[in-house]
């Protein structure tokens, strides 16, 4: 068993480390497949990604070890920054680390501080009492069960942590692309809006295409590092939309998804401070637009998600004919007169 976390270990640092010469200021997740992931669980990876920012227990299941840490660091790495705060660029360090004042080894993301960008970046959903756990093994079970951890994404390759109840939220196959969510309100809240099911879309629209035109991926455009600019830009409008006084901004991302994250550490933690660069963006979603044809022929639409639409559409017609009736009853009142 020990020689399975030593052969973990290795994979994980040489998939980090590509070469003795490479440092990792330049880019920590350069040899790691958003790609294939993207592939792997289509839209379900915006469920995935924003599942990670609601800070649940998240296990990961799947053989062999390689392929299952492999989605987890894919994961991971869509969120800017994380993994530079992982793995620090002045001393190379072990890719699995122990937590502090635990007995889990996982990425070493427990820091709370250090510097952060003008965007707040990175988000700091993992913690020493939310850790990112690659690999789990099952005698490490009971620090999984472990009332100090508040959240934890783990992975693990032992079929019984998939038969022990109320251990974790959610179940994810990275063999199949499965993702089971246990609890009925986390469902709802990951339940996609429109906006976000066209996001994903496009963004497995892309990759698919440069898969068929480029055996290696090795094009822009649907590439890993253009996948990642996706996923970048999406937390980008995400918090621009958070910060907003407009409250229903947020419903382009989910109601039930903007309530629950705002309720985790790492949003506090990001409205701590003031992010100059966000100040200039427009808040809205980077898919936002009203239901059309396409939506209705492409998307599984719910008829509440269609009634909620339309009555925004409604309210948003309102407001902008507000002004033109109140300008309309002017001139009819200086008619009279």
């Amino acid at each position: 068993k020990t020689q399975i976390l030593i052969e973990v270990y290795d994979h994980l640092n040489h998939t980090l480390h590509p070469s003795p010469s490479s440092t990792l200021s330049l880019s920590p997740d350069s040899c790691i497949s958003a790609r294939k992931f993207i592939l792997l669980f289509g839209r379900k990876a915006l469920i995935l990604f924003k599942l990670m920012l609601l800070e649940k227990k998240v296990l990961f299941y799947s053989h062999p070890v390689q392929h299952l840490c492999e989605s987890v660091v894919a994961l991971v790495s869509l969120f800017p920054g994380v993994l530079e705060i992982c793995l620090p660029a002045a001393h190379p360090t072990p890719v699995l680390a122990s937590t502090p004042d635990s007995n889990v080894s996982g990425l070493d993301l427990s820091s709370t501080a250090g510097p952060s960008d003008d965007y707040g970046f990175p988000i700091r959903f993992c913690r020493a009492d939310c850790p990112v756990l690659p690999y789990m093994a099952l005698q490490q079970m009971d620090n999984f069960k472990g009332s100090e951890l508040l959240g934890c994404v783990a992975g693990a390759t032992n079929a019984l942590f998939l038969h022990s109840p109320n251990l974790v939220d959610v179940h994810v196959d990275t063999a199949s692309g499965a993702v089971e969510i246990v609890d009925p309100e986390l469902r709802s809240s990951l339940t996609l809006t429109i906006a976000d099911q066209r996001f994903a879309d496009q963004v497995l629209s892309a990759v698919q295409a440069d898969e068929q035109s480029s055996a290696s991926g090795t094009n822009w455009c649907g590439g890993d590092d253009w996948v990642r600019l996706q996923f970048r830009n999406y937390l980008v409008s995400l918090l621009v939309c958070s910060a907003s006084k407009d409250a229903r901004l947020m419903a382009d991302f989910g109601t039930h998804f903007s309530r629950s994250w705002k309720e985790t550490y790492n949003y506090r933690n990001w409205t701590r401070c003031a992010h100059p660069a966000i100040t200039d963006i427009e808040p809205k979603h980077p898919c936002k637009g009203q239901i059309g044809f396409a939506d209705l022929r492409d998307h599984n639409l719910k008829p509440e998600q269609i009634r909620q639409s339309m009555s925004q559409t409604k309210m948003r017609l309102g407001e902008a004919l507000t002004p033109f009736q109140q300008k309309l009853g002017a001139a009819a009142s200086s008619t009279k007169t």
